[in-house]
């Protein structure tokens, strides 16, 4: 079992009393509320892995679907690099979910092996809009505050993108803001990493490659 005060999770494989979903971005156990948000938007939240995991399993939940034709994506993107925090190159699309019905939409379809660091957990609705399972307290306020104070800190990145049956962009677009509330909850499953330590961290393994060209 993993040590007191570390965020290493893990689920035992193949027994379903023990499996357990965690949501990106919270960094207690609260109640979750519900949020219908814009379509044709990419919605990051920040997730910080302090040991290696290994994901196998993403997942949304829509409380009340959509009108005929909504649809939803989510996924994981690896930062920029090292040094730059800002989303770069996806590392899973979840697949296309039809969200006119209510439930968990889960994808399984991989493994992903992620060493520790930051990771962005994203969600995207296309044509009409469904309501989901979102945050309103207790969530990681990994933005901060902006120059002026106040009390909204930036708790993920949101920017307009067109809804694509071809997939999420395989690099998330530049120039997103800061939103402060509301966040929609993509929740992850994972197994034990056990030995898998020497995987690098996605944007050391990019920033590598450039410096090999």
């Amino acid at each position: 079992m993993s040590r007191p005060g570390r965020l290493r999770k893990f689920r035992c494989a193949g027994r379903v009393p023990n499996e357990r979903w965690h949501a990106a971005g919270q960094v207690a156990a609260s109640s979750l509320s519900t949020a219908t948000l814009a379509i044709d938007t990419l919605w990051a939240v920040p997730e910080v892995f302090e040991e290696p995991v290994l994901l196998d399993g993403i997942a949304f939940e829509v409380t009340l679907g959509g009108t005929t034709g909504s649809v939803g994506r989510i996924g994981v993107y690896a930062p920029m690099s090292e040094r730059n925090d800002y989303p770069g190159r996806l590392l899973w699309d979840g697949g296309e979910f039809t969200t006119t019905g209510t439930g968990a939409k889960a994808s399984a379809s991989r493994r992903l092996l992620l060493r520790p660091g930051l990771y962005w957990f994203v969600y995207l609705a296309g044509v009409a809009a469904p309501t989901v399972r979102s945050s309103s307290t207790l969530i990681r306020q990994f933005g901060g505050f902006p120059a002026a104070l106040g009390a909204a800190a930036g708790v993920g990145l949101s920017i307009a993108h067109t809804y694509s049956a071809g997939g999420l962009p395989t690099v998330f677009p530049v120039s997103a803001s800061w939103y402060t509330t509301g966040p929609p909850i993509v929740y992850f499953r994972t197994v034990d990493a056990g030995w898998h330590l020497l995987v690098p961290h996605p944007a050391a393994e990019d920033q590598a490659q450039r410096s090999h060209q």
